[in-house]
């Protein structure tokens, strides 16, 4: 299996354009749990934790861009004073019971005294 890892989104675009077949890779959860239960077998990853630009937010015309390579828990501490909103739904599907992956299938262990939504039964997040 060949890894790509680029270290600009015009390299990761050239990279893909190249290898059309490789499968990307940031944060990991989906893909590793495939790859561990053999059920896929990609020729080719591509690395893309190495792209600053969707790592980073800022202000752009009026509009707030956000990488898709921000995690929750920055959102949440560097957004959440002006755009609380956003904190709040990032608390609640930053959760790893509440994406669809199939590793957030798996029931997870936690202390009897954690909170935990329960992200089947509501959509309305609460802040905490």
């Amino acid at each position: 299996m060949e890894i790509l890892q680029p270290d600009s989104w015009q390299e990761a675009l050239e990279a893909k354009a190249a290898h059309p077949d490789a499968v990307p890779i940031a944060g990991g959860t989906d893909l590793m749990v495939e790859l561990n239960f053999d059920r896929i077998r990609p020729a080719a990853i591509l690395d893309l934790t190495r792209v600053r630009e969707l790592q980073e937010w800022a202000p752009d015309d009026g509009r707030l861009r956000v990488g898709a390579g921000v995690s929750y828990t920055r959102l949440i501490a560097e957004l959440g004073d002006r755009l609380p909103g956003l904190a709040i739904a990032s608390r609640t599907v930053g959760s790893p019971h509440c994406h669809s992956s199939r590793q957030a299938q798996l029931k997870p262990r936690y202390s009897r005294d954690r909170k935990v939504p329960d992200c089947r039964n509501s959509r309305k997040p609460t802040a905490d």
